[in-house]
C-alpha cells in the first residue's frame, strides 16, 4: 500500500512534521503498539499491531512529500483506508504547525 502525502516544506522541517505527527499517533493510539525507527536521516521503519497481526511500513521524507509504504495483511485490508486517512490528517496538520512555526 502506498500513498504520498505532499509537502512545501524544507527537508528538514518536514521529516521534523512528521516526526512529530508519528509522535502523536504513537500517544493517541498506543493499542496499537506503534513503533517508529529512523533508519537514517529521511527514512523511518514503522510497526503496528491490530487484531494480532503486524503492518510493517516504510516512511520517507522526500523532498516536495511523505512517502509511506505499508504492508497490510489481508485480514486487515478493509482498514487501511481508515489508517490512511488517520496517518494522512496527523502529517497535514503538523505540516501546517511547521508553516507557522510550531515546531521546535
Amino acid at each position: 500500500m502506498k500513498h504520498t502525502v505532499p509537502h512545501n516544506l524544507p527537508l528538514d522541517l518536514a521529516k521534523k512534521a512528521a516526526d512529530a505527527a508519528l509522535q502523536e499517533y504513537r500517544t493517541k493510539y498506543p493499542n496499537f503498539d506503534p513503533l517508529v525507527t529512523w533508519t537514517d536521516e529521511h527514512t523511518a521503519q514503522i510497526e503496528l499491531k491490530a487484531k494480532g497481526l503486524s503492518l510493517k511500513g516504510v516512511f520517507e521524507i522526500l523532498p516536495d512529500a511523505v512517502a509511506m509504504d505499508m504492508e497490510v495483511p489481508l485480514l486487515l485490508r478493509p482498514f487501511k483506508q481508515k489508517a490512511l486517512e488517520v496517518i494522512e490528517q496527523q502529517i497535514l496538520q503538523w505540516i501546517d504547525r511547521a508553516k507557522n512555526g510550531q515546531l521546535a
